[in-house]
């Protein structure tokens, strides 16, 4: 039988979730949204039998065996610790809380319950950054020294453009380092270990924005991000990110002792070998999310048996932990302008 997932918001979750679960080979029984309204259009409109308006619905259902959690981050804590004392395996969206005492919370009530716990790093599986993973573990640049980090979009480049309120506002959780910084950290951590010290610059380039709600709110939450990472290993690492440029582009580039890995924005692969020319490894092709992928190494985590400390083959809520420390530890380097270690 088909594992059944319920899907908590109707945005992220209804967009990309709902296709990319049922091509993983789930079921989606039920989405939940506190409008229920809303809730009732999208799964008319996706073909999902159920739509309940509050989360303890939605948790309770004989009918859900999966609960998969993507409203707001401010939310993240409330509505993965309901589907835990129901029981229920539990994916939950970037950036896991709202700071690391809430994800350490979730963490460890996870572990009690025994069940699968898993955060929505999918894009460790794109196939470039597979391939930049496959790279490093096999050497083929010898000892990492330096990895530089690029990814520019024009998202907030119109201040008159509509945005989520929580999405402006730092209070909720929202700003470009946890949308797509999170996503970096992470894939870094995955490629390289182990961060020690952070340092960070955060900017804002509207002091105010009209919000899909209706008026305007003080942005206070960054859309643009300048982060230093020194890693265990000893090498350095820095993510430039802005989602207010006139010319989006994301680049990363590794370099080692033996040679270079390009990884470009087309999502092709390249590598040097000493100071020798770059050569293709991996084409062009998408470099979005790979959620099915990501939600295929979820399933076969939960069939064969969680213990819900077990070593996973997709990021656990360890690694949204993880990422939480190393966010905070940069929310606090750009209020007091100096570098912070992790704890």
């Amino acid at each position: 039988m088909a594992l059944r997932v319920g899907i908590v918001g109707t945005g992220f979750g209804a967009r990309v979730q709902v296709p990319g679960f049922r091509a993983a080979g789930y079921e989606v029984t039920a989405i939940c949204s506190a409008h229920a309204e809303r809730a009732r259009a999208v799964a008319e409109q996706a073909g999902i039998p159920a739509a309940v308006a509050t989360v303890s619905d939605l948790v309770e259902r004989d009918d859900v065996d999966v609960v998969s959690v993507t409203s707001p981050p401010t939310l993240h804590r409330e509505h993965t610790l309901a589907a835990l004392a129901a029981g229920k395996h539990v994916i939950c969206e970037k950036p896991m809380a709202r700071d690391s005492r809430e994800a350490r919370e979730m963490l460890a009530a996870a572990e009690r319950a025994g069940v699968v716990h898993a955060i929505d790093h999918e894009f460790r599986y794109t196939p470039a950054r597979s391939k930049v993973k496959e790279l490093l573990e096999a050497r083929a640049v010898g000892e990492m020294r330096l990895a530089l980090v690029m990814e520019m979009t024009g998202m907030l480049v119109d201040p008159a453009r509509p945005r989520q309120e929580w999405w402006l506002r730092r209070d909720r959780s929202g700003g470009l380092l946890g949308a797509i910084g999170s996503h970096w950290i992470d894939s870094l951590i995955w490629w390289l270990g182990a961060i020690d010290r952070v340092s960070s610059e955060l900017g804002v380039s509207a002091q105010t924005r009209p919000t899909t709600e209706g008026g305007s709110v003080r942005v206070t939450a960054d859309d643009t991000a300048q982060v230093l990472l020194r890693m265990s290993s000893g090498a350095i690492a820095t993510i430039q990110l802005s989602s207010a440029v006139h010319h989006p582009s994301r680049r990363v580039i590794l370099y080692g002792s033996d040679g270079t890995i390009v990884l470009g924005g087309d999502g092709r692969v390249l590598l040097a070998r000493g100071s020798g020319a770059l050569e293709e490894i991996l084409p062009a092709g998408t470099n979005d999310g790979a959620f099915p992928d990501f939600a295929r190494r979820v399933r076969a985590h939960i069939e064969t048996g969680p213990t819900g400390k077990a070593e996973a083959p997709h990021p656990t809520f360890a690694d949204g932990l993880r990422v939480q420390e190393v966010m905070d530890a940069a929310y606090r380097s750009a209020e007091v302008g100096g570098a912070v270690a992790i704890a």
